[in-house]
């Protein structure tokens, strides 16, 4: 079978979704109640992946290995539909410097009623740590994404979405 030939071939799975969330395809952002059993497509050539609401996910630049240049920009992913928050942790990548302090972190929280991302204010530093951020933040909503770019300073910040 040739590869073109491989990824034409999608068989599906019953999925059943745990009730009280609402799911999205990662790949597509179709989003999906819980409570009921779909049928997912299964391509050989990408994982399925279901993404609960309320996640909050980071994704950065490829990298070759750990410091071949800033992570930067993120863009952080909010699938709407229920709170939820992550905890950005940065450190040297190169020692155990970490375990005297040498490290950041950033707590994003979504709050569904209020439709907030709220980015506190950085805690810690370290040796060669970016003392500003881009941030590309995607809200993913059925049937539609919005993005907001951020240009962060290490102070709390909450970004309000229609």
């Amino acid at each position: 079978m040739s590869l073109q030939q491989t990824k034409l071939f999608s068989p599906e799975r019953q999925v059943v979704l745990p009730a009280g969330f609402a799911w999205y395809n990662y790949w597509d952002k179709c989003c999906y109640q819980g409570g009921q059993t779909i049928a997912l497509a299964t391509p050989i050539d990408s994982m399925p992946i279901l993404v609960k609401a309320g996640a909050v996910i980071p994704h950065g630049p490829q990298l070759q290995y750990h410091d071949q240049v800033p992570a930067d920009p993120l863009t952080i992913e909010v699938y709407a539909g229920a709170d939820g928050e992550f905890c950005l942790y940065e450190d040297e990548g190169d020692s155990y410097r970490y375990e005297q302090g040498a490290y950041s972190e950033i707590q994003f929280a979504w709050n569904e009623q209020q439709r907030c991302l709220s980015i506190s204010a950085r805690q810690g530093q370290f040796s060669g740590m970016l003392a500003q951020r881009r941030f590309d933040v995607v809200l993913i909503e059925p049937l539609q994404q919005q993005q907001q770019t951020v240009h962060y300073v290490g102070d709390a910040l909450c970004l309000y979405w229609k």
